[in-house]
C-alpha cells in the first residue's frame, strides 16, 4: 500500500515538476527538494507529533500520520526517479505525438509515460526496496513494526532463549520481500526490452 501510494504521489509531483506553469512547478520543486533534504526520522517525528497538532480539528491516529509522511517522503524520491525517465525521453517524441494529433493527456498516457517508466524502472526498484526497509524506522516514533514485535516477545520468559531465531526470521522476511521486489523489477525490465 505504501509503495503504490508513493508511486501515485511521485507521479503527480513529477508531472507537476515537468509543467510549464510556474504555479504547478514551483510548489512541486519545493516539496520534492524539502522532503529529500530532510532525514526521514525528522519527517516521521513531524508527522506523528506535529501534524496532529497542526490538524487540531481532526483526530489523526499515529499510524495514519506515519503512513502519510512515509508516502510523501518516498513519493518525493519516486518523483525524482520519474524525472530522470522524463529527461531520457527526447523532445522528438512530443513532436511525433502532436503530428499524430494526440492531445497532451493522450501523449502522456500512450507514448511518453511507458518510455519514462521503462527508463526509470531500475531506480524505482531501488526506491521500492529502500521504502520497504525504511518502514522499520517507525519504531522510533513509538509504533510497532515486525522487528519491535520480535523484541516484545522476549518479555515472555518462554521466548527469551529464542532471540537469535526471531532475529533470523525477521531478517529472512526482509530479505525475501526485498529479493522479490528486485526480481519483479528485473522481470519488468526484461518485458520492456524492445
Amino acid at each position: 500500500c505504501l509503495l503504490a501510494c508513493a508511486l501515485a504521489v511521485g507521479l503527480l509531483l513529477s508531472l507537476a515538476r515537468q509543467s510549464q506553469s510556474s504555479w504547478m512547478r514551483d510548489p512541486a520543486v519545493v516539496i520534492i527538494e524539502t522532503l529529500r533534504g530532510i532525514p526521514m526520522v525528522s519527517v516521521l517525528f513531524f508527522g506523528v507529533f506535529v501534524l496532529p497538532l497542526v490538524l487540531s480539528g481532526w483526530r489523526l491516529p499515529p499510524v495514519h500520520a506515519a503512513l502519510i509522511v512515509l508516502v510523501a517522503f518516498h513519493g518525493a524520491y519516486v518523483a525524482e526517479d520519474l524525472r530522470t525517465g522524463f529527461l531520457s525521453v527526447g523532445f522528438g517524441q512530443w513532436d511525433a505525438c502532436k503530428a499524430l494529433g494526440l492531445n497532451h493527456v493522450q501523449s502522456l498516457k500512450l507514448v511518453i509515460l511507458p518510455q519514462v517508466v521503462r527508463a526509470a524502472t531500475p531506480a524505482l526498484t531501488n526506491t521500492a526496496i529502500g521504502g520497504f526497509k525504511d518502514t522499520s524506522l517507525i519504531v522510533l516514533v513509538g509504533l510497532h513494526d515486525l522487528l519491535s514485535t520480535a523484541k516484545m516477545s522476549f518479555g515472555d520468559p518462554q521466548w527469551q532463549k529464542q532471540a537469535l531465531e526471531a532475529y533470523v526470521f525477521v531478517g529472512a522476511i526482509f530479505f525475501i520481500v526485498s529479493r522479490g521486489i528486485a526480481s519483479a523489477g528485473k522481470r519488468l525490465e526484461s518485458l520492456q526490452k524492445w
